[in-house]
């Protein structure tokens, strides 16, 4: 028999989320949340993203306030609802942004932080903030691996674009 662990919310959580999720646990350098997306836009290919998941992640990144996405600044989880994110993303039907959600943490691009009733929300209790949403830690935990991938496509798309000129 074989156990799946599962979340509050009834949905399996693989080995490697659990990975992704410890990986996010971890404090990372403080980075340029726009730099991220750029560098991850460029390399998106490899990562099995399309401009659509870019764009959905361009929405999470707008709800959140800072700049700046690492151990300096505050926690970058967002919580928007369905409804919220929908209306950002100029109509785009809520099962369509959840499948692109869905993929984005598959490809451990952000990690959902689910509450015991599957709403995403922030409660404060004296200093501390208990947050429930989209972790977008992992931008600024895996930023030298977007920049190092996106570099290397440029690379080889100019190697490319010069084996061209040639013939």
């Amino acid at each position: 028999m074989e156990y799946t662990p599962v979340s509050s919310f009834r949905r399996p959580i693989s080995a490697v989320q659990l990975e992704r999720h410890a990986l996010a646990d971890q404090p990372a350098a403080e980075v340029n949340k726009w730099h991220a997306l750029r560098n991850l836009a460029a390399a998106r290919q490899h990562f099995g993203l399309s401009d659509r998941d870019l764009t959905v992640l361009q929405t999470l990144l707008g709800f959140h306030p800072e700049t700046a996405i690492g151990s300096g600044s505050p926690p970058a989880i967002v919580y928007p609802s369905n409804a919220a994110i929908c209306e950002r993303l100029n109509g785009m039907p809520s099962s369509t942004m959840r499948r692109h959600i869905a993929r984005l943490v598959d490809a451990g691009i952000i990690v959902r932080r689910d509450s015991p009733n599957g709403k995403r929300y922030v409660r404060h209790h004296g200093g501390a903030k208990l947050a429930y949403g989209f972790d977008l830690t992992p931008l600024a935990a895996r930023f030298d691996e977007f920049r190092e991938i996106a570099e290397k496509l440029a690379h080889a798309e100019a190697r490319c674009k010069r084996l061209r000129e040639t013939v």
